[in-house]
């Protein structure tokens, strides 16, 4: 459970269980906060699965960016501009996007970021409108959100609130962290198109292709398994230390283990079977996730989902339209055929 009360002006927060120490005044020195801005701090270390090379997050909601001009340039390790141009103090009107100073004595970095008031809330609003599109396109979901705006989601939901608690909280609560989860499912779930290029380079007899684009796709659906089960980190770098703090099931992350780990094989026969393998892991993680997804009482889920499903699309019109149906409703419950029945 995250700590939502505020961090106090004098406050130390322990890092790497003890080891390191970030003073709350440092953070403050070099985060330039006006009155009626809100922020919050997190990242890795915050959240305690970072190492003593990772950053620190801190997000500073505002009513307009600072200039160069009200920060002392040369006490940061990198200044930027929106447009990512390195600002050296020579430009007093430029406005800064991105404060990079690292802690004293440590290879910890703070990265401050700075967005408006006017920009988060649009973001808020462009995240509400996807997750109704979304609950309305269950075949595909093409709407995405910029990397930077995920991090920028994620590290809200876990992180300690440096000033305006009652807007942060507001902001949470609009955005909502089960939709927030919905919407990172559905970004990496049941892919038809990267299930074609598998199975193309199957076709193709060029197996070790087809088994790294297999083992890939295994990848990207596990994770988006753990989004169901409360995990909010779009990195792929997380993937296993989230699916160990989330509800995922011990035996899919097992198996997932097992499979990330192995190795190909040498033969045709070994690294076919190693495909097929992933195949069969990847249709249990849609069995899985369609029963997480069975809580998620604002969206379809279950039988509704697969009616919706043939509603927009019915059965009977080609090869290609009946094995796109079966596979996107694969993710909803459905008993289709198992996808290793499409490797001739």
């Amino acid at each position: 459970m995250v700590d939502r009360t505020l961090l106090h002006a004098d406050e130390t927060i322990p890092l790497l269980q003890g080891a390191l120490r970030l003073p709350v005044p440092f953070v403050l020195e070099n985060a330039y906060l006006r009155p009626g801005d809100g922020a919050f701090i997190g990242g890795s270390l915050i959240e305690g699965i970072g190492n003593a090379y990772s950053d620190i997050d801190v997000h500073v909601i505002t009513e307009r960016l600072r200039q160069g001009h009200e920060i002392d340039v040369r006490r940061h390790y990198r200044v930027l501009t929106p447009d990512r141009s390195i600002l050296k103090g020579s430009d007093p009107a430029s406005e800064v996007f991105l404060i990079h100073t690292v802690v004293p004595g440590t290879h910890v970095k703070v990265d401050i970021e700075y967005r408006t008031l006017s920009e988060v809330e649009a973001l808020a609003r462009e995240l509400g409108e996807t997750f109704a599109y979304a609950t309305r396109s269950l075949m595909l979901l093409t709407k995405y959100l910029g990397v930077r705006d995920m991090a920028f989601v994620h590290r809200l939901f876990h992180a300690r609130d440096l000033a305006g608690g009652e807007y942060l909280a507001d902001l949470r609560a609009r955005i909502g962290l089960v939709r927030f989860q919905y919407l990172l499912y559905r970004w990496k779930a049941s892919d038809f198109s990267v299930l074609l290029d598998i199975l193309g380079a199957w076709d193709e007899g060029d197996l070790v292709r087809c088994a790294d684009l297999a083992r890939e796709n295994m990848v990207a659906q596990f994770q988006a398994y753990t989004h169901l089960c409360g995990n909010t980190n779009y990195h792929r770098k997380w993937i296993i230390k989230s699916a160990q703090r989330c509800a995922t099931e011990p035996k899919l992350l097992a198996r997932y283990l097992r499979l990330l780990s192995a190795g190909f094989g040498l033969s045709a026969s070994e690294i076919k079977e190693y495909i097929l393998a992933l195949m069969d892991f990847v249709d249990d993680i849609f069995a899985a996730g369609a029963h997480r997804l069975g809580a998620y009482a604002e969206v379809p889920s279950g039988m509704a989902a697969c009616s919706a499903i043939d509603e927009l699309m019915e059965k009977g019109d080609g090869e290609y339209s009946d094995m796109e149906i079966d596979y996107r409703k694969k993710a909803y419950g459905a008993r289709t055929p198992a996808t290793r029945a499409l490797f001739r």
